[in-house]
């Protein structure tokens, strides 16, 4: 259909309040991967595209991300880990 799907993507810090006391050793980062598909792609992050990484210590966001969604397609975005 040619419409695109504009994200902002807002991920929090690991630091020790959110993850506890070894949450910003623990963690260097995150990946945000997106995939398109006609079903869920599950957990594995070889299923995906990378969207972008954002930083564990201090958070941060992705703006103005582009997914391409299909009318017969499922768009997922997920966060892993970057460690």
């Amino acid at each position: 259909m040619g419409t695109n799907l504009i994200v902002d993507i807002a991920v929090d810090s690991a630091a020790s309040a959110a993850f506890g006391p070894s949450g910003v050793a623990a963690i260097s980062g995150y990946n945000v991967l997106s995939a398109l598909g006609a079903a869920d792609p599950g957990r594995n992050p070889l299923s995906y595209s990378l969207l972008g990484t954002v930083g564990g210590s201090s958070g941060g966001t992705l703006a103005g991300r582009t997914l391409r969604p299909s009318p017969t397609s499922i768009t997922t975005a997920r966060a892993t880990s970057a460690t």
